[in-house]
């Protein structure tokens, strides 16, 4: 399995380092796996690091100034596992930003709402986004009827 994390196809390597933390659970052997990851430039690749990061949780408190600084990544799908890792890591210490991007994601791609149910956010901040995706639903539904006599 060791011998799959340096391999150039870009579905191997994340697959090998989330086999790795599942079989070892070695945070220090996986922590830095996970840092070249978010580092990739295939987009995927970054949301596969930052999910997994998610699920190792509190413990991987080290990446969040990284994950921080991926809130700004030009690709919302890069964003959005981004912030969902940060709330799982950092809790509600990090709502601000988290809210601020899952908001700014979806408005930007509706689609992305999808991906706020993984990070577990208090219900608050579900029903707040769900809010914002209704409303900006509506707003582009007015905007593409055509007016009425």
């Amino acid at each position: 399995m060791r011998d799959r994390l340096t391999s150039t196809d870009a579905l191997v390597r994340p697959s090998a380092v989330a086999a790795l933390w599942a079989v070892d659970g070695d945070l220090a052997e996986v922590l830095p796996l996970l840092l070249g990851l978010l580092d990739d430039r295939i987009t995927f690749r970054i949301g596969d690091a930052a999910d997994l990061l998610g699920e190792i949780g509190p413990p991987a408190y080290g990446v969040l100034p990284r994950l921080r600084d991926l809130l700004t990544h030009d690709y919302e799908w890069v964003r959005v596992p981004c912030a969902a890792a940060l709330w799982e890591i950092g809790g509600e210490a990090e709502a601000p930003a988290v809210l601020d991007t899952l908001l700014q994601a979806m408005t930007q791609n509706p689609a992305t709402g999808t991906a706020i149910t993984p990070c577990r956010p208090p219900p608050a901040l579900v029903q707040q986004a769900q809010r914002h995706t209704l409303r900006h639903q509506q707003s582009l539904s007015r905007c593409t009827q055509s007016p009425t006599e």
